[in-house]
């Protein structure tokens, strides 16, 4: 379990969030929603680690602060960013093929290679581009999906994956997290999409309202 009790979070020297509590179980499925601005975004980077977000006082994962956290675990998170970052010179299937080597033969990351290319019906030459470089806004969430899918993190956090997707590509989406889903893996999703919403029936919702995350919750814990 993460547990993350009365923390501020700074960007730099501005203050974003304050006295946020939160906790995310193992194997759930969660979504985190608001209104625009009120500082999701801010809270994924800062659960992750992101450069310049600074997060005071405490995030307990079995009682370690967040930074021995993040070194100790980070290699099985993944984090999807909102907007993904160009990189040029560094052609896309290297890239897949490098990260897979973890958890992957080569015959295994190219199966699941198919699969995932025929599934999310992206265009195949994609792969033989520059990260990101000329691609829309859908094909670079849908792109990250596969890199999560590749390598098989333990806690996902994903930063509107469906934002400026068809019906159909977010259906797609959906389909790809609930059969990602299993037992030991954790989801926190950041949409404001509401049609992703049915499609995931989340195990919990998380609001962010007023600086305080307002948590629904389906399942119940000791």
């Amino acid at each position: 379990m993460i547990k993350i009790k009365h923390i501020n979070i700074n960007f730099k020297t501005k203050r974003i969030l304050s006295n946020v509590s939160f906790r995310l179980f193992p194997g759930e499925l969660c979504i985190m929603v608001g209104e625009n601005g009120i500082g999701k975004t801010s809270f994924i980077n800062a659960l992750s680690n992101m450069d310049n977000y600074i997060c005071q006082d405490w995030i307990d994962d079995k009682q370690h602060r967040r930074g021995m956290w993040w070194r100790k675990d980070r290699s099985t998170v993944f984090v999807g960013f909102q907007h993904p970052v160009e990189i040029p010179g560094i052609v896309y299937i290297h890239f897949l093929r490098l990260i897979s080597k973890r958890n992957n033969t080569d015959k295994t990351f190219s199966n699941k290679l198919q699969k995932l290319n025929k599934f999310m019906d992206v265009d195949s030459n994609l792969f033989y581009r520059p990260m990101n470089v000329g691609f829309s806004g859908g094909e670079k969430r849908m792109f990250e999906l596969i890199q999560m899918v590749i390598t098989e993190p333990s806690l996902c956090l994903l930063d509107e994956p469906d934002s400026g997707l068809d019906s159909k590509k977010t259906t797609s989406i959906s389909k790809i997290l609930l059969g990602f889903n299993i037992s030991n893996r954790t989801f926190l999703v950041v949409t404001h999409n509401p049609k992703l919403l049915n499609h995931l029936s989340p195990d919990s919702i998380y609001n962010l309202i007023n600086n305080k995350v307002i948590c629904f919750r389906k399942k119940c814990y000791a």
